[in-house]
């Protein structure tokens, strides 16, 4: 599992998932059921889709957007396809949740083509929470110059302190890599 996912999945079980009601219980596997490699090849990106906004039963809710940013590696001839498809998600006013789950596929993508979207996350979006995943993941794309530039003129502007904290934490894990 990569480490967006897992942090992400830890969340979910100890504090729950805000837009999604209760915590799921840490002892329940299936809760945290992930798609293999095997899964993600055979299933067609549309599905997965699909799941960004109906969670499959007895999968992790992020499951959905794991499985397509690991398509994307899996089969490059799909990723731009699937990383378009997830730009207008992401821009087309859906709702939080899905913009969080664009913001997982994007990181797990591991394309650079997708930190300009998750900057503009970071300064834009209205969403606490998406602000706070965006910081989260700026650090998987690399301490880039723009990046590190990018956290500190947010720092600078951001008034929520759950999201300054994960700016600051995001910082710190580029600056000192």
């Amino acid at each position: 599992m990569t480490h967006a996912f897992l942090l992400v999945s830890a969340v979910v079980c100890l504090m729950g998932d805000p837009l999604m009601g209760d915590p799921v219980a840490a002892d329940d596997a299936d809760a945290l059921k992930k798609y293999t490699d095997e899964e993600i090849i055979k299933i067609d990106s549309g599905l997965f889709f699909q799941r960004l906004s109906e969670p499959e039963e007895g999968y992790n809710v992020y499951a959905a957007p794991w499985a397509l940013g690991k398509k994307c590696l899996l089969d490059p001839d799909v990723a731009l396809a699937i990383l378009n498809r997830a730009t207008d998600i992401y821009y087309d006013g859906h709702n939080e949740f899905q913009r969080r789950q664009c913001l997982i596929l994007f990181t797990e993508s591991k394309a650079q083509v997708t930190l300009p979207i998750v900057l503009d996350a970071l300064h834009n979006d209205d969403s606490e929470h998406v602000r706070s995943l965006a910081a989260y993941c700026i650090p998987f794309y690399g301490p880039t110059p723009r990046a590190i530039d990018s956290l500190r003129r947010a720092l600078k502007k951001e008034q929520n302190k759950k999201v300054l904290a994960s700016m600051k934490r995001a910082l710190d894990r580029m600056e000192n890599r």
